[in-house]
Formats: structure tokens, C-alpha cells, sequence
């Protein structure tokens, strides 16, 4: 009977130990869904940011459209008048400076997205690590489990051969008192 109080606390405390790490592993996953939801929330805001920076850099396009029409126009005239003409060989001069800073802007856009390219990728694999090590958590759980019931199983059968033992103890116990009380009754006649 003490064997089997035993075997039911023994069972209480790794039904404890299993429930404690089924608890531990729903905080880690709360936490992963926290620090997805996160990277998620920080991709959209890139992509906001990545689309005003697109539309200034258009709204600047539009100006400059504008301004080599002016320029143009300019041109025309300084053809006509020398001093003019000096004044368009300034307007090509800016015309060429705003250029070269179109060009800066477009290569500062696309050095952010390469860097947005670059969080993307490190996202997905801490991600797929988070996948990886919940897999490999539940595989874990589920060792400790069957190892728990595999110890469980050896203790019953440990239990019954010993109760088999004490009740083969008792048995011969009766037959040795038997076969004492034959050996008296023998005497006495």
C-alpha cells in the first residue's frame, strides 16, 4: 500500500513537471507572437516611410520638369542675346547639379530599401529559429512525457511482482505452520 501511495506521488510530481513545462512553453510562444506582431508593425512603418520619401522624391521630379521647361524657354532666348546666352550656360550648370542630386536621392531610396530588404531577411529567420525551437520544445515534452510513463509502467510492474513476492511469502508462510501442525499431531499419537 505504501508502494502505491508512493507510485501516485511520484505520478502528482511529473504531472506537475509536464504542466509546468507546457506552461513555460505558452509564455514563450506568447512572447515569439509579441516580437512577431512587432516586426510586423515595424515593417509596414518602413514601408509608410520608404513611400513618402518616394512621393517627395516624384514631387521633386515634377519641379524640376518645371524648371527645365522655364530653362528652356531661357535657352531660346539666349540665342538670341549673348548676355542670355551666358545665363543658359548657368541654367545647364543647375540643370546638371540638380541631376547629380536626383541621382544622390535615388541611390539614398534605394540604399533603404536594400537595408529594409536586409531587416526582412534577419525577421524571417529569427522567426523560422522561433519555429524551430518550439518544434524542438514539444519534441522535448513529449520525451519527458513518455519517459514519465515509462517510469510509471516499470514502478506498477515493480509493485506487483513485489506484492506477488509477499503474497508467495504468505503462502508458504501457511504451509510451513501447516506442516508444523501435522509434525505435532504426528507426535501426539
Amino acid at each position: 500500500m505504501v508502494n502505491t501511495v508512493l507510485a501516485w506521488v511520484s505520478l502528482l510530481a511529473m504531472v506537475n513537471t509536464v504542466l509546468a513545462w507546457v506552461s513555460l512553453l505558452a509564455m514563450v510562444n506568447t512572447v515569439l507572437a509579441q516580437v512577431s506582431l512587432l516586426a510586423m508593425v515595424n515593417t509596414v512603418l518602413a514601408q509608410v516611410s520608404l513611400l513618402a520619401m518616394v512621393n517627395m522624391s516624384m514631387a521633386q521630379v515634377s519641379l524640376l520638369a518645371m524648371v527645365n521647361t522655364v530653362l528652356a524657354q531661357v535657352s531660346l532666348l539666349a540665342m538670341v542675346n549673348t548676355v542670355l546666352a551666358q545665363v543658359s550656360l548657368l541654367a545647364m550648370v543647375n540643370t546638371v547639379l540638380a541631376w547629380v542630386s536626383l541621382l544622390a536621392m535615388v541611390n539614398t531610396v534605394l540604399a533603404q530599401v536594400n537595408l529594409l530588404a536586409m531587416v526582412n531577411t534577419v525577421l524571417a529567420q529569427v522567426s523560422l529559429l522561433a519555429m524551430v525551437n518550439t518544434v524542438l520544445a514539444q519534441v522535448n515534452l513529449l520525451a519527458v512525457v513518455n519517459m514519465s510513463m515509462a517510469q510509471g509502467s516499470l514502478l506498477a510492474m515493480v509493485n506487483t511482482g513485489l506484492a506477488q513476492v509477499s503474497l508467495l511469502a504468505m503462502v508458504n508462510t501457511g504451509l510451513a505452520q501447516v506442516s508444523l501442525l501435522a509434525m505435532a499431531n504426528m507426535d501426539q499419537d
